[in-house]
C-alpha cells in the first residue's frame, strides 16, 4: 500500500477503535452502529486479502478492493445512447 492507502486504513482502525470503546454511547440499530460494522467487516476483508498477498510483491488498491467487495467506482456506468 502506498502512504495515501495507509493512511485511509488507518483512519478506519480508529473508527473502529472508536466505535467499539464508545458502543455504549450509541443506540442500537442506529447509523453510527451500521457504519462501524461496515468498517469492522470491511478491515477484516482487507486483513484477509492482505494475509494472501505474497510477500515482496505490491497489490493494487484495486486488487484489495476487489477481494474485499468494495468498488473503487463512485458512481454506475452510464446507460447506453438511446436512438
Amino acid at each position: 500500500m502506498d502512504s495515501r492507502e495507509t493512511r485511509r486504513y488507518d483512519a478506519f482502525q480508529r473508527a473502529k477503535t472508536f466505535g467499539q470503546d464508545n458502543a455504549a454511547d450509541f443506540a442500537a440499530g442506529s447509523t453510527a452502529q451500521t457504519n462501524f460494522t461496515i468498517i469492522s467487516q470491511t478491515l477484516t476483508s482487507l486483513d484477509s486479502a492482505k494475509a494472501g498477498q505474497k510477500p515482496g510483491r505490491n497489490t493494487s488498491k484495486e486488487t484489495l478492493l476487489d477481494a474485499s467487495g468494495w468498488t473503487s467506482k463512485t458512481s454506475p456506468a452510464p446507460p447506453p445512447p438511446s436512438r
